[in-house]
């Protein structure tokens, strides 16, 4: 019982550390990457990935440790140049990003 608490607690600090670690050393286009990449997708028929989680731009903004008006800034350029789609607060992963914005 304890061994199972333990091993929940290790995964728990070890995701922590990644996500420091990810706020602490990146610039807020790094960090939103990141955070596309750790979240749960999904694939459509026509081979289009989704984020299965609705995000706002204020709940980008939150996860990442950003103002909301950067965030949205940051989207829109995503947006504009094809990386993303967002439709109904369902952000869609069309190509990979670049390594820097």
């Amino acid at each position: 019982m304890y061994k199972n608490i333990l091993k929940g607690l290790c995964y728990r600090l070890r995701k922590a550390d990644e996500m420091i670690e990810a706020l602490a050393l990146s610039d807020v286009y790094g960090r939103i990457v990141h955070l596309f990449n750790t979240l749960e997708k999904d694939k459509d028929t026509d081979g289009t990935i989704r984020i299965k989680e609705p995000l706002t731009h204020k709940d980008i903004a939150a996860h990442v440790g950003a103002s909301r008006e950067m965030v949205s800034r940051i989207l829109g350029d995503l947006v504009q140049g094809k990386y993303i789609s967002i439709d109904n607060k369902k952000v869609a992963l069309l190509m990979s990003f670049p390594d820097n914005w």
